[in-house]
């Protein structure tokens, strides 16, 4: 039997296409190769927050289950005690006296602030006003230093691909 062979041009065996705006199609992959990049950054993020939950949760478990050990080991005929044996307690005897130092020293720097604003609204008061100076604006210019170091790859192939898109 012989083999039929269909009817094709040259044109139609080509395999390259003419693009008319390569320029354009190049940004479109570029932006969306960033946007990728950050959905997977977004979703590390997300994984390490979901395993760092379940570590807290692990111990918050182990915390409970500890504290109900604890509570079955409490001696039952020490628990009825009336208020003035817990404040006598030398733990919070020591709360107590240093709630008070610390409301003593809260007072003294209200007071302190207190004569500190009346002393700069009188200094503020006797001192003629100046017009304000105008400063000649300074321009900054970005250097390497300035920018942040990536701190892993996905971060680098993003800084390398917004460089892309910006000389285009």
């Amino acid at each position: 039997m012989a083999v039929k062979k269909a009817n094709t041009t040259e044109s139609e065996m080509s395999i390259h296409i003419k693009i008319d705006s390569p320029n354009l199609i190049r940004k479109e992959v570029l932006s969306l190769t960033i946007d990728t990049i950050e959905l997977l950054k977004k979703l590390r993020a997300f994984r390490d927050a979901k395993a760092k939950k379940i570590n807290l949760i692990k111990d918050l478990r182990k915390e409970v289950g500890d504290i109900r050990n604890l509570t079955k080991d409490l001696v039952v005929q020490n628990l009825p005690m009336d208020m003035e044996a817990v404040e006598n307690l030398p733990t919070f005897r020591r709360q107590r006296e240093a709630l008070e130092k610390i409301e003593k020293m809260r007072n003294m720097s209200e007071q302190r602030w207190a004569s500190f604003e009346s002393h700069l609204a009188s200094d503020i008061s006797k001192e003629p006003k100046a017009p304000p100076r105008e400063l000649p604006a300074q321009r900054i210019r970005e250097t390497p230093k300035d920018k942040p170091k990536p701190r892993d790859k996905l971060e680098a192939d993003l800084e390398a691909l917004r460089e892309k898109m910006a000389q285009l």
